[in-house]
């Protein structure tokens, strides 16, 4: 099973919707959960709609702000117990049908209102199973090493949720990856990261799920980069099924290519026929990407991976400087 958990930070506009749905297929997580999705009530199923969710739960923006999705896939059999603006708690079975709990977070980005989320967070203990796991954004950090400032300051805020992170018994799930989660996009010495997403779980679920991996993934379309938790070590690479790319329509010979494929001359019944013209236009559409778009995927990875390591990389107001202008010189 793979979740994850990503602050958006807006999905009203299309291309927003579009950046989701292209992370959702490159990763491919069992369970989604998006963070300040900013909609309206009833827009949050045309969003795990186009992701390619079969079923999920939102909670709509309060104002201008917040929001929560929580959407899955069909052979999670999940169970909502609890929800509000900070909180999505389930009971489900993994895919070995072993029971847990999971409490998705959406910490308050009010300090002085933070604690009732913690408070409220300790009272689902007794709703929860012994493997019992807390993954999201609790917009707080818990010491010196989750955070990158030129001008270091008090913690605010640390020591009531690492106080309820004792009372409960929680382990903090190290995390490869990204050093850090959150960039505030402010300039020079103004610059401050800060690892505000990461995981929590029981000695039991640890215990139960000794080979997970959880993953921070670059500050990429949003101010913080998703974490992608698996519980087990994932399967063999499974081929991804064809699906038709947008971006295809923009090139000026696809159109050409998807009318000669079609005009394939076949035999048969009209179903025979059908399905050997679809198959010479999946077969010449894919030999045609990987010409045409195979660099520019292979490209985008590459610029992924530098600014990977840009992010863990940056101790001086040289180096913020160069993270914002990863791509200069190419």
């Amino acid at each position: 099973m793979r979740i994850m958990s990503w602050n958006c930070r807006g999905l009203g506009k299309s291309s927003a919707v579009l950046k989701c749905q292209k992370k959702a297929q490159e990763l491919k997580p069992n369970i989604l959960f998006l963070m300040e999705t900013r909609l309206t009530k009833g827009k949050g199923k045309q969003v795990w709609d186009k992701c390619g969710f079969f079923d999920g739960w939102e909670i709509p923006k309060v104002g201008f702000g917040r929001g929560l999705i929580l959407a899955w896939m069909p052979r999670q059999s999940l169970v909502l117990v609890f929800a509000s603006e900070h909180l999505i708690h389930i009971s489900l079975l993994d895919n070995k049908q072993n029971p847990l709990s999971i409490t998705f977070v959406y910490g308050h980005p009010n300090h002085a209102k933070r604690d009732l989320v913690w408070q409220q967070l300790k009272s689902l203990k007794d709703l929860s199973h012994p493997n019992w796991l807390c993954i999201g954004d609790f917009n707080q950090v818990l010491n010196s090493q989750d955070k990158m400032s030129f001008n270091q300051g008090n913690i605010v805020g640390a020591n009531l949720l690492q106080q309820v992170i004792d009372d409960l018994h929680l382990c903090d799930l190290m995390a490869t990856g990204q050093r850090y989660t959150w960039i505030n996009n402010r300039e020079d010495e103004d610059l401050v990261m800060e690892r505000l997403d990461r995981a929590f779980a029981t000695v039991e679920w640890v215990n139960m799920y000794p080979l997970h991996s959880l993953r921070n993934l670059p500050i990429i379309h949003s101010d913080h980069g998703p974490i992608l938790l698996d519980l087990e070590i994932r399967g063999p690479f499974r081929k991804r099924p064809f699906r038709f790319e947008h971006m295809w329509i923009s090139h000026p010979t696809c159109h050409d290519l998807i009318k000669q494929s079609w005009n394939l001359i076949s035999s048969g019944s009209r179903a025979t026929q059908l399905r050997n013209k679809l198959s010479n236009v999946r077969k010449n559409i894919f030999e045609w990407n990987r010409r045409v778009f195979g660099r520019v995927e292979t490209e985008i990875q590459e610029k992924q991976a530098q600014l990977e390591v840009l992010q863990n990389s940056i101790s001086s107001i040289g180096d913020a400087k160069a993270e914002k202008n990863p791509y200069d010189g190419d």
